[in-house]
């Protein structure tokens, strides 16, 4: 994946962790102090002291020439090193998993549901909020006795169902740590699971 030009040193970004893994603060303005055409990135802070954010974790990083989600390598006093993500289409299958989702810019409390079906390309799921097309948005996807898979998505639609508050939104991942991509692929991979595309 060439990224190159997207993201170049100087270029102030806003930069927004998971609420559930880092403070609220850690979030905000940052500038760019390496970048490279892979996709890898390091950014300092404007205000404040680099955040503690656990490598794996998704973000979501905006500038004037880009909006995407990436992924925490490390952080420590020279700043935050992340890794800038594209995902792809895949296979779906019907399965209903809980959903959390988290939407940013403007932020908003947890908005629960369940989805319809799943790839490791995205979800279709019922809410009893509507989420409009396009908004970036933290998931956790339940997991019986385990932690959830914590993602970022882009919302690709949502429309209203037959019956009153409840709503279908359709999410693309754009940014799944490699463990949290192994998990989902397990989930996705066991055979009771029926495929639907």
């Amino acid at each position: 994946m060439d990224l190159s030009g997207t993201v170049s040193v100087g270029d102030r970004v806003v930069i927004d962790f998971p609420s559930s893994t880092t403070p609220p603060e850690a979030g905000g303005e940052y500038v760019v102090v390496a970048a490279a055409a892979t996709g890898h990135v390091v950014a300092r802070p404007t205000r404040g002291a680099t955040p503690c954010a656990s490598p794996g974790s998704p973000c979501l990083v905006s500038s004037a020439r880009l909006t995407t989600g990436a992924l925490v390598l490390s952080t420590g006093p020279d700043g935050v090193a992340i890794e800038l993500r594209d995902e792809r289409r895949h296979r779906r299958y019907r399965r209903r998993i809980m959903v959390s989702l988290e939407v940013l810019q403007p932020r908003s409390g947890p908005i629960e549901g369940v989805t319809d079906d799943i790839s490791l390309g995205g979800f279709r799921a019922q809410l009893d909020t509507p989420v409009s097309a396009g908004r970036w948005a933290f998931a956790a996807l339940g997991v019986a006795s385990a932690d959830p898979i914590l993602t970022m998505v882009k919302t690709l639609s949502c429309a209203p169902l037959g019956w009153e508050r409840v709503f279908s939104v359709r999410a693309r991942f754009a940014t799944v740590s490699p463990d949290d991509r192994a998990r989902l692929f397990a989930l996705l991979d066991w055979p009771v699971i029926e495929s639907v595309a």
